[in-house]
C-alpha cells in the first residue's frame, strides 16, 4: 500500500481508494476526484490507477506475495453526474518466497522531472531494447519508442500542435484543471495537488512566482516559461507512445498505466529522468467530445504506422539536469476504505 500511493497519476489527483482483505486488495476509482473537462472521458484517471496497480504488485512479489490480476472491463463514456466509487482490479495474494528487483527499489525515487534535460547525452541502446520489451506480459498494449532526431521532430511538432489548439480553443480544460494547483499550505493541507515547486521552473523563478501578487493560472501560463515546450520535449533524447487497441476501454488504459509507471521505474533504476507529454491524446478526447473531425487521432495513427493502436499516453525520456521535487501523498490510512 505505501508502494502504491507513490504511483504517477494525472495533476496528482490520487484518485485511488484500497480495501484491503486477509488475502486480497481490492483497487477502486475514486471519480470524485476527476479534472472534469480536463479528462472528460476518465481516461488518464485510468492510467493513474494503472500506474498504482504496477506498484501495488511490484511491492507485493518484494515482500513474498505472488499475485493474481483480475481487471473490470468497461467502456469510458464519460464522466457520471455523481462520480462516486467503483472497482477496477481485484489482486488475490499467495505467500511465496520474496523476489528483489531493481524496479521495486526505484519507487521512492520515480519523479516526474519537469527540467530540460541533457541534450548531449543520448539514451544508452540497451535501455530502448529492455524498455522496448516492457509490454511483454500485456495484452493490448503496445510501446513506441523513437530516438532518431528527425523521428522526433514529427513526433514532437504533432505534440505541439496539439498544445496550441489546446491552449486555443478548449480554455474549459485549464478552468476544470485549475484547483489542482494549489500554492505550499494548501497542497500541504489535502496532501494533494501541485505546486510550483513541481513544474520545473529554475529555483530563483520559483521563488519570485511565490511572492508575485498573480494568481496561479497566471504564473502557470506558457508565457512564463522561458524554454518553449517543443523544445523541451526535444532535450529528451527519447521519446515513447503507449497504445492500446481502444482507446476508451477502461481496463486496457489501466493495463497501458502499468505501462508508464514500469516505464518510469525503469528509466529511474538506470539514472534516466521522465516526463509525460500527453496533450496529443488529450486532444483526441476533446475532438470526440465536441464531435469535430478526428484530425489528431489520424495524425498519431502516424506514429504507430496502424491505426489499429491507438495512442493514449506519451512521453520522453533523457538524462536529467536538475533534481525532481517529490509530491505531497496522502497516507495509507487517508485511501483504506
Amino acid at each position: 500500500m505505501r508502494a502504491a500511493i507513490l504511483a504517477a497519476n494525472a495533476n496528482n489527483t490520487q484518485p485511488w481508494l484500497f480495501k484491503v482483505t486477509p488475502s486480497a486488495i481490492e483497487l477502486y476509482a475514486d471519480k470524485r476526484r476527476n479534472t472534469g473537462a480536463f479528462d472528460p472521458y476518465l481516461r488518464e484517471l485510468y492510467i493513474s490507477l494503472g500506474c498504482a496497480l504496477e506498484n501495488l504488485l511490484l511491492a507485493g512479489e518484494a515482500n513474498g506475495y505472488k499475485a493474481s490480476v483480475t481487471l473490470v472491463p468497461g467502456k469510458l463514456d464519460g464522466i457520471p453526474a455523481n462520480p462516486g466509487i467503483d472497482l477496477v482490479a481485484r489482486v488475490d495474494l499467495q505467500q511465496t518466497e520474496r523476489q528483489a528487483n531493481e524496479l521495486h527499489s526505484a519507487i521512492p525515487r520515480r519523479h516526474t522531472n519537469r527540467f530540460p534535460f541533457d541534450v548531449q547525452k543520448p539514451i544508452p541502446v540497451d535501455f530502448i531494447e529492455t524498455l522496448g520489451g516492457a509490454t511483454s506480459d500485456q495484452p493490448d498494449v503496445r510501446v513506441f519508442l523513437f530516438t532518431a532526431e528527425a523521428e522526433r521532430k514529427r513526433v514532437v511538432q504533432i505534440i505541439g500542435q496539439s498544445v496550441e489548439e489546446i491552449l486555443h480553443s478548449y480554455p474549459e480544460m485549464f478552468k476544470a484543471n485549475a484547483p489542482w494547483f494549489r500554492d505550499w499550505h494548501s497542497a500541504e493541507k489535502a496532501h494533494d495537488g501541485i505546486t510550483l515547486d513541481d513544474i520545473g521552473q529554475p529555483p530563483l523563478a520559483t521563488a519570485l512566482f511565490k511572492f508575485l501578487p498573480r494568481s496561479m493560472d497566471k504564473m502557470l501560463s506558457p508565457l512564463t516559461i522561458k524554454l518553449s515546450y517543443v523544445d523541451l520535449m526535444m532535450t529528451g533524447r527519447l521519446l515513447g507512445a503507449v497504445a492500446v487497441r481502444d482507446r476508451y476501454e477502461q481496463s486496457q488504459n489501466v493495463r497501458a498505466g502499468r505501462i508508464w509507471q514500469r516505464a518510469h521505474l525503469l528509466a529511474t533504476a538506470h539514472g534516466l529522468a521522465g516526463r509525460p507529454a500527453n496533450q496529443a491524446a488529450e486532444l483526441v478526447d476533446q475532438e470526440r467530445l465536441h464531435d469535430k473531425e478526428p484530425k489528431t487521432a489520424a495524425a498519431l495513427a502516424t506514429v504507430t504506422g496502424d491505426a489499429g493502436w491507438q495512442t493514449t499516453f506519451m512521453f520522453y525520456m533523457g538524462y536529467a539536469t536538475h533534481q525532481a521535487h517529490p509530491t505531497v501523498r496522502r497516507s495509507v490510512q487517508e485511501v483504506v476504505v
